[in-house]
């Protein structure tokens, strides 16, 4: 499975998140969601952490596709 896949979204759960994957579905692009928990490491992918340790970032979440569709799946997205 390694290896395999290929992010092709990375931040929060929203809005703008569930139309990309509304969107790869309907043109039959098959995608994996991938919740990670907030890490300081991931600072620069829209997660943070507060004073004292204290973590105030909401869920980092990506959407995984084939490597074989990702070039379609960038395609798709972008006539958003």
């Amino acid at each position: 499975m390694f290896g395999s896949k290929k992010e092709i979204y990375c931040g929060k759960e929203d809005e703008a998140f569930r139309k990309k994957t509304a969107k790869l579905a309907e043109n039959g692009i098959k995608y994996e969601i991938d919740r990670q928990v907030p890490h300081a490491a991931d600072i620069g992918r829209g997660a943070g952490v507060g004073r004292y340790g204290e973590n105030n970032a909401v869920s980092v979440s990506r959407i995984l596709v084939k490597k074989n569709d990702y070039d379609e799946a960038v395609r798709i997205l972008r006539e958003e």
